[in-house]
């Protein structure tokens, strides 16, 4: 159950809903709200039919898991980038951690009058960051 009441910073960025209907055919149905920043209706459905692949127990091919990274700014299109090794990670933080990302991102750039950096937006700038690195982009891009 989500508490609406509080600030939409503390709402939770994905929720799923599994739904079993005892009638007739005792089907099931599954509501999925995903929070816009997180991704776009294309990313959405996409992530949806892939785990619809995966709970079939069919494999995803690494081309399905990874659509081509994005143009790169002042570039007009993405061929440079199709050629870069592509790899996943899990990234685990900690409850410490976040905050300490928070601290260093409100530390850094708070300026009067306007609202803290969220969790959710420390740990975004944090990821980020890092595959920007890890993409060897330009420290502006």
């Amino acid at each position: 159950m989500v508490d609406y009441t509080q600030p939409i910073e503390e709402l939770p960025l994905m929720l799923v809903q599994l739904t079993r209907f005892y009638d007739i055919d005792q089907g099931v149905a599954i509501g999925v709200s995903i929070s816009h920043p997180l991704t776009d209706g294309f990313g959405a459905i996409r992530f949806i039919n892939s785990w619809a692949r995966m709970a079939r127990g069919e494999t995803l091919e690494t081309s399905e898991l990874f659509p081509p990274l994005p143009l790169v700014l002042g570039s007009s299109d993405n061929l440079a980038e199709q050629g870069k090794k592509i790899s996943a990670v899990t990234l685990k933080l900690t409850s410490e951690q976040v905050e300490k990302l928070k601290k260093q991102a409100n530390d850094q750039s708070h300026k009067e009058g306007l609202r803290s950096y969220s969790r959710y937006e420390a740990i975004t700038a944090y990821i980020w960051i890092y595959a920007s690195k890890a993409r060897e982009l330009d420290h502006l891009q």
